[in-house]
């Protein structure tokens, strides 16, 4: 019974040997990963190392359309999301009302994108409250809810009424019947042709400047976003962002937003009216008709879009307080600060959402607490180790060591082989899913960006790998240097009576196996 159970103690302390093994390697891994991802330093110092703010400038140039898309229009990509920013108690409550609270919650706070149908099933109540027009795909005929006059603004009424004919439209708006897919067509062009009407009368945060800039190269764009942003001041204000990002997934502050003040300065006084003069030399020189008109002060012309050329001396003089007016209505429309993460409702953070809570605070600041605590998983599987395994010195060495040095060794490998392991999922995963909008230098600025936290997670592994290896190395030395003096030390004191060396040796190691277990 004796050897029975010594034979399942050892199988015991092999097994949480394994879970040691395993155990060590992943929390390994997480810690770095806390350490390293979750760490706005480690951006910092790899956004300076790559330089990164002083290639920013060209790579935003590329991607010009959408910067003139985004001045024109700020709300076009998302303008549900827009509507919810400043809501009016009505239109909050119709929103939560038809798209759930949850759902309102996520969308609200910026922790998802709302899908086609939160869209269309929200564009009656941003109809009626929100002054948002054209979300909606179309409501699927013969669906009795989906009534797209019943709470529409009075010139998509006016628009329908003549598109369908009185009697049709009075029967839809009614209610009597749902339209059909022809007629859903016409309603759904009545609505976008008042959404761009909208915008014709709101010309986006460009304001009356929009017509120069509708015409910039690459080039320019490059070099009016380095005036606007020069290095030193993108770096400051990407850095604080970080800094806010990080502390909001700590918990310590309940939002992230960008500062625009720095912007904001650089429009006004001086450094305004160079920008005035840059604009404008961008722009093809004045004809004769221009430089009239100009002179005989018609610069608005008549109120069609504003006589815009590269003008000089008189005409110059004349057109240049005008468009500081101008320059002044567009940092107007500029707030002092772009909220990127909006406050979670008090209500977010109540209810059953599961071990990890309802928000991503939450569930972050959970995730961080267990990592901080895993070491205690490997540290107690080494004691069970010890328990049910060790029984001299020199098997303590052995039950130590050895798991010491296998998991060191699997995380060094793990830690050598991210680079060519995110090289490989690069190639074939990583860089096929990026969105055609973002240009090849995104894309590349992106890989070298990974490359380099990656790089920078390897090296932590790598590291703390090499402090694990070293103690279990010299264990596993220890232990044999132990055995071969116990060797000596028998052999010196081998009775007389035992003459063959056969006898000597099995007096040494009766069965070919050291007090260890391990032969």
């Amino acid at each position: 019974m004796r050897k029975i159970f010594t034979v399942i103690a050892k199988l015991f302390a092999v097994l949480f040997s394994i879970l040691f093994i395993v155990a060590t390697v992943i929390v390994l891994l997480l810690v770095n990963l806390e350490h390293t991802l979750l760490n706005a330093q480690t951006y910092k110092r790899l956004l300076v190392k790559n330089k990164v703010y002083e290639q920013l400038p060209a790579l935003m140039a590329e991607q010009s359309s959408s910067l003139e898309r985004f001045l024109a229009d700020p709300c076009a990509d998302n303008p549900l999301v827009c509507a919810m920013d400043g809501a009016p108690p009505e239109l909050q409550t119709c929103l939560t009302d038809s798209l759930g609270e949850e759902a309102y919650l996520e969308i609200g706070s910026g922790q998802r994108q709302p899908t086609g149908v939160e869209l269309q099933s929200s564009q009656p109540c941003l109809d009626q409250y929100g002054g948002y027009a054209a979300l909606q795909t179309g409501p699927a005929a013969g669906s009795p809810d989906d009534n797209p006059l019943s709470s529409a603004s009075a010139g998509v009424q006016a628009c329908a009424r003549q598109a369908l004919g009185g009697e049709t439209y009075d029967t839809l708006h009614d209610g009597q019947r749902p339209p059909t897919k022809r007629e859903t067509r016409q309603i759904n062009a009545c609505i976008r042709q008042e959404r761009r009407n909208a915008r014709l009368n709101n010309p986006g945060i460009g304001g009356d400047l929009m017509p120069i800039l509708n015409d910039f190269s690459p080039a320019q764009w490059e070099e009016l976003i380095r005036f606007l942003l020069p290095a030193s001041d993108l770096r400051h204000l990407t850095e604080s962002t970080l800094d806010q990002v990080f502390a909001y997934l700590n918990g310590e502050t309940g939002s992230v937003s960008i500062s625009l003040v720095d912007i904001k300065r650089r429009l006004t006084g001086q450094s305004g009216e160079e920008l005035l003069l840059f604009l404008l030399d961008s722009l093809p020189p004045c004809t004769p008709e221009q430089l009239a008109q100009v002179n005989a002060g018609n610069f608005e012309n008549g109120g069609a879009p504003a006589i815009y050329c590269a003008a000089s001396g008189e005409a110059l003089a004349i057109m240049l307080p005008e468009m500081q007016n101008r320059l002044a209505g567009v940092v107007s429309q500029l707030p002092d600060e772009a909220v990127l993460i909006n406050p979670a409702p008090a209500s977010g953070t109540t209810g059953t959402g599961g071990p990890f809570g309802d928000d991503p605070q939450t569930a972050i600041r959970t995730v961080r607490n267990w990592i901080r605590l895993s070491p205690l998983v490997p540290l107690a599987l080494l004691l069970l180790v010890t328990l049910f395994g060790v029984r001299s010195v020199k098997g303590w060495l052995r039950w130590w060591g050895i798991p010491l040095f296998i998991a060191g060794l699997s995380a060094l490998s793990i830690g050598l082989a991210a680079g060519p392991l995110l090289d490989w999922a690069w190639v074939n995963t990583i860089a096929a899913d990026i969105p055609a909008v973002f240009s090849s230098g995104l894309g590349e600025l992106g890989y070298v960006l990974s490359r380099s936290v990656v790089h920078e997670l390897g090296k932590w592994v790598v590291l703390e790998a090499g402090v694990i290896i070293l103690p279990g190395l010299a264990a596993i030395i220890a232990s044999n240097h132990i055995r071969s003096k116990l060797k000596e030390t028998l052999r010196s004191y081998t009775p007389p009576e035992l003459s063959s060396r056969k006898e000597a040796s099995e007096l040494v190691s009766p069965r070919g196996k050291d007090d260890s277990g391990y032969s």
